[in-house]
């Protein structure tokens, strides 16, 4: 074996040092054909193990090589008769080296004989389906003992963006099959390949992973290419009827959470429900659920136009999809979305959200009686209503047959939906079409109201605060609900962090009943990642400002000041961002200010001591979090993939029994928080581990030594060598420092205690 290492290796040394000094084409060609018995062929083909050894530790250096030494000269040398030599080595190697030496090269490169050649030989390698072999080895490699993530995260992210990356290089001289209307469908072709040859190898027995594929399918539709790999059905199969989670994700969070989405994507998810008739049902339901939500009364109130848009996307989709069955199923829902929602919109003070409901409303009526008479409004047709209506054509991906778009004139309509009263003409309200019936509707013969007694209402006081304007609800829980799904619809300065700070100024007005909201939508499903953490953060700056002293200033001292650890940042009532408190600073203060120190003169004064807020209701913000932490929910798995929500979830029930500090629920808050680290304390993302030996600093700096070991001396005892063990033998250098750092408070605590007096 490491005969044939040394061979591979002296041969490659003395490739380098002969091919730039030939100057004949004859000898070049011999070397290079010479060469390729390492790639596995010809008849005097290197051994397995030269080959295997070739791949792994010369391949790609020879290859930039290669690329180094492309230039006019070896044009002339090898003419165009053998210039596929030189390709061939890129084509018939491991696709994932040859790949990534291609794509760097291309963006390294400036224009030039080399840069023509990389582009001619990655054109043949799309063309030759090289990509699938590409991905499939990368699957392989995953399943080694030592898989290199960071290469595979390089070859995810020149697959996704090689179009760009040709642009820009390229620019006018691009070749056409590097178009994104061209290349991505390459790379769905690639991955349909690959799941076949995922497919036969189970069928083997033997074991492939397919991780890499998900992400670079999801990759590819977050860069705004859904609509080019056209093979969801093929790809998904029957998987939303046999995973909920899949399940969910269609039919719930990309519909009715992701309003971002383009209409190709959901033309291609609704289409993907329809195709077969097991999975028709679940379109159905949605089709429900969207009536349902889209005729919600605080959907319509709190729901910015752009949301509203894509509901409306969607149930227009859904109806040019469904069969006359099918929405036969639908028209009680239909009907209360015709009576009860339309009037939502029509009341609503802005003309887009009345013209939706317009648009809706004829399409919903004539759907429910395709043949009758149908309802039938004026308005003017933006860019969004034209987009809307022609989405009622069906794709030709559906295989049902769906029911005919609406084309209704509008003179011919005779029923009619009366105009709300705050529409008018000067606000750009819509009037609605009198068609044959108009006379009914004249007022030429009602008498006028006699109204020369009112009077102009010129002082009424306006409203100054939002408690004013929310009569008789739960101000706080309701106010930080709107906080919480509140979206920038304006454009407002700043408005992330003043989001922020009303959510927090809430929470500290009403604690109770806030903190019981949030902690409870915290463990919810149809969150986001984002929001969770915006609950965490808000969760705990609001403990930080219930817990900060309140102290007049006239009383304040320059020593109280300087010893207020209840406020390490610093601030007070100014805009935070969503960084949590600096725990690292208020450990280490917490450590020296455990520490007992003799003959360092005077003592300094003991700040006045007042009463802290945050005691009384530590509880309702404490235990709720740590609870249901391993339940697994249909879109959030703390103990799996979001490990990020983990991590954070720690640092703050942490930074919370910091607050907690002389609190008489202290105890028991450190006892469960105890165990919660225990249950965890080999988790293998190390941003969990920190905030793992973070609340164990909090547990000894918040609760009394002598508690800890009268209730708790044994689960302390297994926590300090586990401290040790992590000191001595953990990867990551911040948790070696944490837990040093538990240790030697834990020695200054049981010192501070055998030296006390009172012992």
């Amino acid at each position: 074996m490491e005969q044939d290492i040394l061979s591979v290796r002296c041969a490659i040394r003395d490739l380098f040092t002969e091919l730039p000094k030939i100057g004949d084409g004859d000898r070049l060609v011999e070397v290079l054909s010479g060469a390729k018995r390492y790639l596995g062929e010809g008849s005097a083909s290197a051994s397995a193990q030269e080959v295997a050894e070739f791949n792994r530790t010369h391949y790609t250096p020879f290859l930039r090589f290669l690329v180094t030494q492309m230039g006019p000269q070896w044009v002339d040398l090898l003419t165009s008769d053998h210039l596929d030599l030189w390709d061939s080595f890129f084509l018939e190697g491991p696709a994932d080296q040859a790949f990534l030496v291609l794509m760097d090269s291309l963006v390294r490169t400036g224009p030039c004989i080399c840069l023509d050649r990389c582009v001619h030989v990655l054109e043949k390698f799309l063309q030759r389906g090289a990509l699938a072999d590409l991905i499939w080895e990368v699957c392989q490699q995953q399943l080694e003992a030592t898989p290199t993530p960071i290469i595979h995260e390089a070859i995810l992210t020149r697959i996704c963006s090689l179009p760009d990356h040709l642009a820009n290089c390229l620019q006018k001289n691009n070749k056409v099959v590097f178009y994104p209307k061209n290349y991505y469908p390459h790379v769905g072709n690639a991955i349909l390949r690959v799941l076949q040859m995922v497919s036969v190898s189970l069928r083997d027995g033997k074991g492939c992973s397919i991780s890499f594929i998900s992400q670079l399918l999801g990759k590819v539709c977050m860069q705004g290419h859904q609509s080019e790999p056209a093979s969801l059905s093929q790809i998904l199969g029957d998987l939303v009827l046999k995973n909920k989670k899949t399940q969910f994700l269609l039919t719930q969070k990309m519909l009715f959470l992701q309003y971002g989405l383009k209409k190709e994507v959901l033309q291609s998810i609704l289409g993907y429900l329809s195709m077969e008739i097991s999975r028709q049902p679940l379109l159905v339901k949605v089709l429900k659920e969207l009536l349902e939500v889209w005729s919600s009364s605080s959907v319509v109130k709190h729901s910015p136009y752009s949301q509203l848009l894509h509901m409306s996307r969607c149930i227009f989709i859904c109806l040019s999809l469904l069969n006359k069955e099918n929405l036969e199923g639908c028209k009680s829902e239909m009907l209360y979305a015709l009576t009860s929602g339309t009037r939502l919109y029509l009341d609503s003070s802005l003309p887009p959200i009345r013209c939706l409901g317009m648009v809706v409303a004829e399409s919903l009526s004539h759907y429910m009686e395709p043949g009758g008479p149908s309802l039938s409004f004026e308005y003017q047709e933006d860019e969004d209503i034209k987009e809307l209506k022609s989405l009622l054509t069906p794709l030709s991906i559906c295989a049902v047959d769906p029911a005919k778009p609406v084309k209704v004139p509008p003179e011919s309509s005779p029923s009619r939906i009366p105009p709300s009263k705050n529409e008018d003409k000067p606000d750009g309200g819509k009037k609605v079409n009198a068609g044959s019936d108009s006379e009914l509707d004249s007022d030429d013969e009602l008498t006028p109201c006699d109204m020369s007694g009112d009077t102009e209402l010129k002082n009424s006081k306006v409203p100054a605060y939002i408690r004013d304007c929310m009569e008789g609800k739960m101000v706080s829980t309701e106010l930080v609900k709107i906080l919480l799904h509140l979206d920038d619809r304006f454009g407002v300065e700043n408005f992330i962090q003043l989001r922020y700070a009303a959510m927090v100024s809430v929470t500290v007005i009403d604690p109770v009943p806030v903190a019981q909201y949030l902690t409870g939508e915290f463990y919810s499903v149809n969150y986001s990642l984002r929001q969770r953490l915006d609950i965490l953060d808000v969760l705990a700056a609001a403990a930080q400002e219930l817990s900060e002293s309140v102290i007049p200033k006239k009383a304040e001292a320059p020593e109280t000041a300087a010893h207020d650890f209840q406020s390490p940042s610093g601030t007070r009532g100014n805009v935070k961002d969503d960084a949590p408190v600096h725990w690292r600073k208020i450990v280490e203060e917490r450590i020296a200010n455990k520490t007992r120190r003799f003959a360092k003169g005077q003592a300094s004064i003991a700040p006045a001591s007042t009463p802290n807020r945050f005691h009384a209701v530590a509880g309702h913000f404490f235990f709720p979090l740590i609870q249901n932490y391993d339940r697994p929910i249909v879109t959030f798995d703390l103990l799996g993939e979001d490990r990020l929500i983990l991590g954070r979830l720690i640092h703050t029930l942490g930074i919370l029994m910091h607050l907690a500090l002389n609190a008489t629920v202290a105890s028991e808050m450190g006892k469960a928080l105890l165990e919660f680290v225990w249950t965890l304390h080999f988790h293998t993302d190390p941003f969990v581990r920190q905030g793992l030996l973070f609340c164990v600093s909090t547990i000894l700096l918040s609760v009394s030594w002598e508690r800890l070991m009268t209730d708790m001396s044994e689960e302390v005892l297994e926590m300090k060598c586990w401290l040790e063990d992590v000191t001595e033998r953990d990867a990551d250098e911040d948790c070696r420092r944490l837990a040093m750092s538990g240790v030697l408070l834990m020695e200054r605590l049981q010192s501070n205690l055998r030296s006390s007096p009172n012992q």
